[in-house]
């Protein structure tokens, strides 16, 4: 069974299609699921309308890494209606990668939050808060 499991792990996917490494062609048979994708979910970053307020992100620079999206919130209400606070994480190890986006409903509690909050101290870091800027557009491959 060992012998097995490590003819299985030998197993590599390619354009979709499975094939082997080793050039085992009664493995392919053990497989029967088709592959799958992984999809990553992207911070919005754009003003975006909402019931007539202007949805505004806000990037947050130099967080610690064991900040937490709760701290953040109670940090961010205090200027005013919080919508969603994306904490951006590597996606090989999964740890903080020490910025985050936070969503607030209009443009003058915005203001207010960048104005207060950019050069203030959380957890022993000085945080750079401002408007969040459109990720520059590639052009596909």
């Amino acid at each position: 069974m060992e012998h097995l499991l490590l003819r299985i792990r030998e197993l590599s996917v390619f354009r979709g299609i499975l094939r082997l490494v080793h050039g085992k062609p009664w493995l392919a048979a053990l497989s029967t699921s088709p592959p799958c994708r992984i999809t990553r979910e992207q911070p919005t970053i754009k003003t975006i309308a909402d019931r007539g307020n202007d949805v505004k992100s806000l990037f947050v620079g130099n967080l610690d890494s064991e900040t937490t999206q709760e701290e953040l919130r109670q940090l961010f209400e205090a200027y005013g209606q919080v919508m969603q606070i994306h904490i951006i994480r590597d996606r090989d190890s999964g740890l903080p990668r020490g910025f985050a986006f936070v969503e607030m409903t209009n443009a003058a509690e915005a203001e207010k939050a960048i104005k207060a909050l950019n050069g203030s101290f959380l957890r022993d870091r000085t945080l750079s808060v401002s408007y969040a800027r459109p990720r520059p557009e590639h052009p596909a491959a």
